[in-house]
């Protein structure tokens, strides 16, 4: 279907949909026939607005959608509540976070022997095993969340020697004689 047609067809609908029948505010006026105050007025042209809005989000739905005609005014009704509980819902701030203050400084965190948990300020040799055991973190995540680099040691740099001394030893990292 043409979109200029669906849209038309959708403004149809909209416009025998949804009745002028009472003021959303409350006051129990209807528009046409009695006073409505000022409050009144701005809600109808709010109103409007999401009418107009539900009929545009309609329209290009019907547009690339085959939708039956009991199911338009269905789905009109349903975008237009929608829109208008955006409206209505209150955006609630979110909470202010304290900025992280590290167990140890970062510039200490790191000894020949050992390399010291910015969560709990102990010393360990490997910090991978501790922070996916007690904190369900990734060494990424952990980088991430105290912001440091991306090579910041997950181990204590003599450990880290001791264990490439080893290694050699045992011939790993030797090319074999083919």
């Amino acid at each position: 279907m043409h979109p200029y047609i669906a849209n038309e067809r959708v403004q149809f609908i909209c416009r025998s949909f949804v009745p002028v029948a009472a003021c959303f505010h409350g006051c129990g006026s209807v528009p046409p026939l009695a006073p409505v105050t000022k409050g009144c007025r701005t809600t109808m042209s709010r109103r409007d607005e999401t009418l107009q809005q539900a009929a545009e989000i309609v329209s290009a739905y019907v547009s690339n959608n085959h939708v039956p005609r009991e199911d338009m005014v269905r789905l009109i009704g349903d975008v237009f509540a929608a829109l208008k509980g955006i409206g209505s819902a209150q955006v609630e701030p979110e909470p202010v976070q304290a900025p992280l203050v590290p167990a140890v400084p970062i510039r200490k965190s790191v000894t020949p022997d050992h390399i010291f948990s910015l969560e709990d300020g102990k010393p360990y040799k490997s910090l991978k095993r501790h922070l996916q055991t007690q904190y369900g973190m990734t060494p990424e995540e952990y980088r991430a969340k105290w912001g440091l680099p991306f090579d910041y040691p997950m181990v204590a740099p003599n450990y880290a020697a001791m264990r490439a001394n080893v290694a050699r030893s045992m011939g790993l990292g030797r090319k074999t004689k083919a």
